[in-house]
């Protein structure tokens, strides 16, 4: 099968993976909507963040612990030059982990409201939340940046489909295309990365912006046959994204346990849908696996590798 014929999305090891995204990535302002769709890792809760970003002088800007260590999930936007506004509430492990799920959170900072959605749903409202957006100097998916600019907090999981927009969406805009592969020309939108590359350490923007990312720690790409039910994207167009990519390779794909042996040893991550499994262990949950996964699962237990996960701090 051909390699355009697969589809793919982008798993981070929580240990060393995590793209850092060009700095006008983000709009400036009273007014932002971030939405993926994201699989958390076994390793979850720990302390991590799947998308955080700093001005200049080091202040948060933005920040998603998806989850804290205290299964919680913040969600912190906008900053005076003294603190940043915050929203956070806890949350059941089957909303962070074990399978695909869709989050929205959007900003107005004219009317004070923060929102996180679930699903399409809302999932989390405050008030009073009145500080704006100001210009990015760093901005990274899948770890946290502190006030020295320094990594941490990585994530564990999956994620496809960041979209970034300029607006606070409602419910109803994000229902409408939650589920779709946009043509990136929408209204608003500033920056939408598919994450659907397949292969590299650049991901592609597929707006008319062009603002690349860079993969660090190795690119750990999933290919399947077929996207999960849950992501299966209803594609509006079949433009190509507006970037310099190189055309895809149209060589034959690997079958599973080739795809494992690419790993180093000691160091193999099981990535069903970003989730991570002690070999030995996996045998027990097979009857949860797509005929996809269990063939991969099975390809583990054979070769007999363990897994390794990290975690380890201040929210």
């Amino acid at each position: 099968m051909a390699k355009e014929s697969l589809r793919s999305f982008l798993f981070l090891n929580g240990i060393n993976n995590y793209i850092t995204l060009p700095t006008n990535s983000l709009p400036v302002g009273a007014e932002i909507t971030i939405s993926f769709w994201s699989y958390g890792g076994d390793a979850l809760p720990i302390h991590t963040s799947i998308v955080s970003a700093v001005d200049v002088h080091g202040n948060r800007m933005l920040n998603v612990h998806m989850p804290w260590v205290d299964s919680k999930i913040y969600f912190d936007c906008g900053n005076s030059g003294k603190q940043f506004d915050r929203i956070e509430r806890s949350a059941d492990s089957m909303l962070f982990k074990g399978k695909w799920s869709h989050w929205t959170f959007t900003k107005n900072a004219t009317t004070g409201k923060m929102k996180i959605y679930h699903n399409g749903e809302i999932w989390f409202i405050s008030e009073g939340k009145t500080s704006m957006l100001s210009q990015a100097a760093e901005v990274r998916v899948g770890n946290h940046i502190n006030n020295n600019f320094n990594s941490q907090f990585y994530y564990q999981g999956s994620i496809t489909e960041l979209k970034i927009w300029n607006t606070a969406r409602g419910e109803n805009d994000i229902k409408t295309d939650m589920n779709d592969q946009l043509s990136g020309d929408e209204e608003g939108l500033v920056s939408y990365w598919p994450l659907d590359e397949q292969e590299g350490n650049t991901i592609y923007d597929k707006t008319e912006n062009c603002k690349p990312g860079i993969i660090h720690g190795s690119a750990n790409w999933i290919e399947l046959e077929k996207l999960p039910p849950e992501i299966e994207h209803k594609r509006k167009s079949t433009q190509q994204p507006k970037s310099t990519q190189q055309p895809k390779s149209t060589q034959p794909t690997q079958e599973p346990e080739e795809l494992l042996d690419a790993f180093p040893q000691k160091a193999l991550y099981l990535m069903i849908g970003g989730v991570a499994l002690v070999a030995e262990e996996a045998s027990k949950t097979l009857d949860n696996f797509t005929d996809i996964s269990k063939e991969i699962v099975q390809k583990m237990i054979e070769k007999g590798e363990e897994v390794y996960n990290s975690s380890d701090s201040e929210n």
